[in-house]
């Protein structure tokens, strides 16, 4: 059973995919040729902790593993849900960007996808 959310919780709901949103935005606003998926999960770490979130993702267990990253990014065909390292994003590529933010209690995730310059036809579809 689903519980009913009341108007001030339903609020609170929607103040958490806002900041979440927002974040994204600006995470977004940040992805080019050169930059390291570790530096924008670090970015998106700091972007958190000014709007005074917390990550849903960071620490997230499932029995014996811990998810190690501020946020999900992914390049290219990887799966979705990557976790940030040393790679280097590269003109060309996708990058899809997961972001879940924990703020009163409440849970607000978005994601989207986003092209580094101009990608072939092959890439888009």
């Amino acid at each position: 059973m689903i519980p009913i959310k009341n108007a001030k919780e339903a609020e609170k709901m929607r103040q958490a995919c806002r900041v979440a949103s927002e974040i994204l935005d600006r995470v977004v606003a940040i992805i080019r040729p050169g930059i390291m998926t570790k530096e924008v999960d670090e970015t998106a770490a700091e972007m958190m902790q000014e709007a005074g979130v917390k990550s849903a993702f960071l620490g997230y267990r499932i029995g014996h593993r811990v998810y190690p990253g501020n946020i999900c990014i992914s390049l290219n065909d990887e799966v979705i849900h990557g976790i940030a390292s040393q790679r280097r994003i590269q003109y060309g590529d996708i990058v899809k960007l997961d972001i879940g933010v924990i703020r009163e209690g409440w849970i607000g995730d978005t994601a989207t996808t986003v092209p580094v310059g101009i990608i072939d036809e092959q890439t888009e579809r």
